[in-house]
C-alpha cells in the first residue's frame, strides 16, 4: 500500500510542521529564505503563530493543499500543452 501526501506528511511530521520541515518540503533552500517569504508576504500558506515560540510554523493539512495545488497545476499545464501540440499537427 502506498503512502499518499497527507499520511506521509503525518507521520513525519504530526499536525504542525517547523520551518526546517517546511523547508524541506517545499524546497525553500534555507530557514532564511523561508522567513524572508513570510516577511515579504509570499508564503503559500498562512504560517501558524505558536505562543512563546519563534519560526515559522504551517498546519500538515495546509502544506499538504499547497503540494496537491501545485500538482494539479502542473497537470493542467500538461494537458493544455498536449491539447496545443495535437492542434499544430492537425
Amino acid at each position: 500500500m502506498a503512502l499518499n501526501i497527507h499520511d506521509f506528511l503525518w507521520a513525519n511530521y504530526g499536525p504542525i510542521m517547523d520551518s526546517k520541515a517546511i523547508c524541506k518540503v517545499l524546497h525553500y533552500p534555507t530557514v532564511t529564505a523561508l522567513k524572508t517569504a513570510r516577511s515579504r508576504g509570499r508564503l503559500p500558506f498562512s504560517p501558524v503563530t505558536i505562543e512563546h515560540r519563534r519560526g515559522v510554523f504551517a498546519m500538515t493539512d495546509e502544506i499538504v493543499d499547497v503540494l496537491e495545488r501545485i500538482e494539479r497545476e502542473r497537470n493542467l499545464i500538461a494537458v493544455s500543452q498536449k491539447h496545443e501540440t495535437e492542434d499544430n499537427l492537425a
